[in-house]
């Protein structure tokens, strides 16, 4: 078992780079936001956007 120290440690790397990807996601526009998520889909088998990016944009 790892210890507490370890732990933190791996909390603390995975928080900096959530932190790191979505502010980048934020720059995107709404189109690029979606193409990453999707992308991030194919990769994982997850999704991790927000719904309304699914729903198609009266502007489009």
């Amino acid at each position: 078992m790892r210890s507490q120290q370890e732990m933190e440690e791996a909390i603390r790397l995975f928080q900096e780079e959530d932190e790191r990807w979505r502010g980048i996601v934020a720059q995107m526009s709404k189109e690029e936001q979606t193409q990453f998520y999707l992308a991030v889909e194919e990769a994982s088998g997850r999704w991790i956007g927000s719904e309304s990016l699914l729903e198609d944009d009266p502007e489009d």
